[in-house]
């Protein structure tokens, strides 16, 4: 007597599909991150630069401090300084890092200043406002990225 094996069932005409990773769909990158933290500051200083001949020179809207428009213009002009003429000061981007902070923390007494005594009063003066905190915001992500 002999037995013959079961009959196999029917093959599923839908295999199941392996465990697999789920897929996680590219992100696309940041336009800033391509960019070193040293242009992040340049960038922020010519912003605030800009703002204060428009604003503040121009049409006269906007007040800002001196502290942060010096900060400002040593941002702006010292990466176009060749690498031998800061290279008995400090390296680089030490000095660029700093500077940026710098500019960071005049812009937060910029902030407190406009909104403990209500200067922006005007539309030309809130614009000129906006691009300068936009500077400042620009230079603190630069001089946080920037590697020592």
């Amino acid at each position: 007597m002999t037995t013959e094996p079961p009959a196999s069932p029917e093959p599923d005409p839908i295999p199941e599909p392996a465990a697999t990773q789920p897929v996680v769909p590219p992100t696309a990158p940041s336009p800033m991150s391509n960019m070193s933290g040293e242009s992040l500051v340049m960038i922020g200083s010519l912003l605030i630069l800009a703002s204060y001949l428009v604003f503040q020179l121009i049409t006269g809207e906007f007040f800002q401090y001196i502290t942060g428009l010096v900060a400002a213009a040593f941002g702006a002009l010292l990466p176009l300084i060749s690498k031998d003429g800061v290279k008995g000061l400090a390296s680089g981007p030490v000095l660029m890092k700093t500077i940026g902070y710098v500019i960071a923390v005049s812009g937060v007494f910029e902030i407190l200043y406009d909104v403990r005594f209500q200067v922006l009063d005007e539309a030309m003066a809130v614009i000129g406002a906006l691009v300068a905190y936009a500077g400042y915001v620009v230079a603190f992500f630069g001089a946080r990225s920037i590697k020592t």
